[in-house]
């Protein structure tokens, strides 16, 4: 039951066995986070990824100016991490945030190179994690750079309804590049 998600997850990629997941699992452990827990803080190293069983996350990092940019909302069945700290020794620009009290299941970035060279599945599985997240941030920016805020939060509205509903609207305004006030209007416009 704790690990199915995970394992669907992983599924979806590669074909892993029982008996290698079974392994893997020993290297996560299950936490659960309350609203507003940071995970991680901007300039610090990151050390863990987390897999979203019940909640949501965000990851976002503060302007020079103090405003607030969100990059990534993780709802159940999604990654989320800082994987700089998975090759080096850098130092986070982003922070991790629970948005809802959140169960998580959380890896150390060692342990990730660990399962790796243990289960050598994993590593086509992480490599494709990552090949993925990749492709979805550069469509995520094409997207900012040729779409309209609108036609962003429709689209969203679109794949991921109860992301609109779980979110409040200053995380989605600042997801799509936007001020608060200005989702209000698109909001009002559709709606009236």
């Amino acid at each position: 039951m704790l690990f199915d998600l995970v394992k669907e997850n992983i599924r979806l990629l590669v074909n892993i066995s029982d008996v290698d997941f079974d392994k893997f699992t020993q290297y996560i452990e299950a936490i659960k986070v309350k609203k507003r827990t940071k995970l991680l803080t901007q300039g610090e190293k990151p050390t863990h990824m987390y897999f979203v069983n019940v909640g949501l996350l965000y990851n976002y990092h503060i302007t020079q100016g103090g405003e607030q940019n969100v990059v990534q909302i993780a709802k159940e069945n999604y990654w989320s991490g800082d994987i700089s700290g998975h090759n080096s020794n850098l130092v986070s620009n982003f922070n991790i945030e629970a948005l809802e009290d959140s169960d998580l299941l959380q890896i150390t970035f060692e342990d990730v190179k660990l399962a790796c060279e243990n289960i050598p599945i994993l590593e086509r599985y992480f490599r494709l994690l990552i090949q993925n997240a990749y492709y979805h941030l550069l469509n995520r920016i094409a997207l900012t750079d040729t779409q309209s805020a609108e036609a962003q939060y429709f689209k969203i509205m679109e794949n991921n309804p109860d992301l609109i509903l779980r979110t409040p609207q200053k995380i989605i305004a600042s997801y799509i590049g936007i001020k608060p006030q200005s989702l209000s209007r698109i909001k009002k416009k559709a709606f009236s």
